[in-house]
């Protein structure tokens, strides 16, 4: 059997089921064939270029045959082939930014069985099966297949077909967490539920994923008061802001610490008191952390101080304090890390003196006698018959013994005789007042 190829094509294999093929003469030497079977040539050839929707015509002749082939009419043929134009797939790329994302079609690089390919050229391809893909788009963006394209983007192409695959690419919205820390270690009793967390102005719950466009957002929360700082963590900057491309899940923290307050401490007033006088004068001071307190204290009156640990005031006032009053006093309370003061006026009086009292008068004592009293009486009488007369020991006056030593020179000279009855009496008087 002669098959000379035609113009058009190029010989490329040839396979039979019996014999052997020789592309250069077109014969294909067949041998013997038992009657009632049949052999099978199948040669495969390359269309030229240009001929395409050209129809070429292949024709084949039994050239040397035996003498047992008694149909002779069957001993050609010829076979038409329309050559059909080669496959072409076109692959577009779609981009969509609607959270966000900026992405262009040029930033993503396609392909077709690994070779690179442009958006929406048309790529001239052999008849078979292809796989569209393209390098990774990163995470801020979503791919998928379309068009003529399986959802894993492979495609079938057969001669003379012309197929476009989409390959498109979503962006992804970010998302963006808040979390809410409240440190209460100096007696603050705030809970997270106590402050109002927000991105943007939006109003959002702690802990929660909020969905958000690509870009740059601020995280803020409503005024926490003066009792609380606040600092912002994690993927958030210092003033609260953060950046969210395509893809993104960050998270931002919100801490507040409650602040450590100063002592507290009573001021006592103005105070006063006297030279030697004994004080005891607490001084009133808290702490909101309940950490331990020291008591100082500067410009108290001499003879005073304070109890470092206590902070009660004692001593006694000098006797010399009033010199300096009065007396600036600040008192200084302090729990370690911080302090704080109050300031009052101390003034000291002079020690007041007592109003000197006049010494009781002291009894007169007379040398004691065995005489017997004489009594008084009005009328007129001699000396006591029985005593002794007083001598200078009983603590009369001189001038009583004068009187008395003149009495006895009248007596004995007999002048003033008429004076002497009334001597009696007036000795008698003066005696019981001495007594």
């Amino acid at each position: 059997v002669t098959d000379v190829m035609p113009s058009g094509v190029i010989f490329v294999s040839a396979t039979t089921s019996q014999g052997s093929f020789d592309s250069s003469t077109g014969e294909w030497d067949l041998g013997n064939v038992a009657p009632g079977d049949s052999e099978t040539l199948e040669i495969t050839v390359m269309v030229d270029a240009g001929t395409s929707g050209t129809t070429i015509a292949n024709n084949v002749q039994v050239t040397a045959v035996g003498p047992n082939d008694p149909v002779s009419d069957n001993d050609s043929a010829t076979a038409e082939i329309t050559i059909s134009p080669k496959p072409t797939l076109t692959v577009t790329k779609i981009v969509i930014n609607d959270d966000g994302g900026t992405g262009e079609v040029g930033d993503f690089t396609l392909r077709i069985d690994g070779s690179v390919v442009g958006s929406g050229t048309a790529n001239t391809l052999s008849a078979g099966t292809y796989t569209v893909t393209e390098d990774d788009p990163g995470a801020g963006y979503t791919v998928s297949f379309g068009g003529d394209c399986a959802p894993d983007g492979t495609v079938a192409l057969g001669l003379g077909e012309n197929k476009v695959c989409t390959v498109t690419n979503d962006d992804i919205a970010p998302t963006l967490t808040v979390t809410k820390v409240v440190i209460n270690d100096d007696s603050g009793t705030a809970e997270v539920g106590d402050f109002t967390l927000r991105i943007d102005g939006e109003v959002i719950v702690s802990g929660s994923v909020n969905t958000v466009s690509a870009g740059t957002h601020t995280v803020r929360e409503d005024a926490p008061g003066a009792g609380y700082v606040v600092s912002f963590g994690g993927d958030c900057a210092l003033d609260g802001t953060v950046a969210l491309n395509p893809g993104d899940n960050k998270a931002c923290t919100i801490t507040n610490d409650d602040i450590e307050l100063e002592p507290t401490v009573t001021n006592p007033g103005a105070q006063s008191g006297t030279e030697g006088d004994t004080v005891l004068l607490p001084i009133v001071a808290s702490d909101s952390a309940s950490d331990t307190l020291t008591y100082s204290a500067t410009g108290l009156p001499d003879g005073l101080s304070i109890d470092s640990s206590t902070g009660i005031i004692g001593g006694t006032i000098s006797p010399t304090a009033s010199q300096g009053s009065p007396y600036p006093v600040e008192i200084e309370v302090s729990d370690g890390d911080l302090s704080s003061t109050v300031t009052f006026t101390w003034t000291v009086a002079g020690a007041i003196e007592p109003t000197p009292v006049p010494p009781e008068p002291t009894p007169t004592s007379h040398p004691e006698s065995t005489a017997t009293p004489v009594p008084p009486t009005p009328e007129p009488a001699a000396f006591p018959v029985e005593g002794e007369i007083p001598g200078p020991g009983d603590g009369l006056s001189w001038w009583i013994w004068l009187l008395i030593g003149l009495g006895i020179v009248a007596l004995i000279t007999g002048v003033g005789r008429r004076f002497l009855p009334w001597f009696p009496i007036f000795w008698s008087r003066r005696r019981q007042a001495s007594e």
